[in-house]
């Protein structure tokens, strides 16, 4: 696992062991960035479920201006602190242990507008639609979108609420959904 492109090109980055842990591949990684075009230099991109935190470290390395990692286990966070450092990150992101719900509202009272929203839940955690639902109950300003990263046995819908698919690739048995907020 490493960084695809940017400031930190070909950095390594430590993975979390475990059978509940499978970070984006390094393939599906850079197709997501490429579906994804530009960074937004001046919004925070957030990486929920982060794990090792390769989406959010990928975003700062190629320019994104702060990156709010959330994930709920220690042994992630632990790794997840390691890569931050590794990368020498420490001032561009913030890491917060605690439920996804938890900390969008907390997110919520410090920001408005965010650049790009990553949702890769858990194996066999089917929780894209309801992240979707819970940030435009929030009121989130998606300047960039969301990208949802999930297994073809999930089928997420074309339009959820104010936000609509805008872009759908598979790479194996992965498929990434992008969304934005409708016009």
């Amino acid at each position: 696992m490493r960084i695809i492109s940017g400031e930190w090109k070909g950095l390594r980055l430590q993975g979390p062991k475990g059978a509940q842990v499978r970070p984006t591949t390094d393939r599906v990684k850079e197709a997501m960035f490429n579906l994804m075009g530009s960074v937004h230099e001046t919004l925070p991109v957030v990486d929920l479920f982060a794990g090792s935190g390769g989406l959010g470290l990928e975003a700062l390395s190629r320019g994104a201006a702060h990156a709010v990692f959330v994930d709920k286990s220690g042994l992630s966070l632990k790794v997840l602190k390691e890569n931050i450092s590794r990368c020498g990150a420490e001032s561009r992101s913030s890491v917060r242990r605690m439920d996804w719900k938890e900390a969008l509202s907390q997110l919520r009272t410090e920001h408005k507008r965010l650049g790009w929203v990553f949702v890769d839940p858990p194996y066999r955690m089917d929780l894209w639609e309801s992240v979707l639902e819970f940030l435009q109950e929030l009121g989130f300003e998606m300047v960039n979108g969301i990208v949802c990263e999930h297994g073809r046995q999930y089928q997420l819908p074309q339009v959820k609420g104010v936000y609509e698919m805008f872009k759908q690739r598979a790479y194996g048995d992965i498929v990434l959904t992008l969304y934005r907020e409708r016009n």
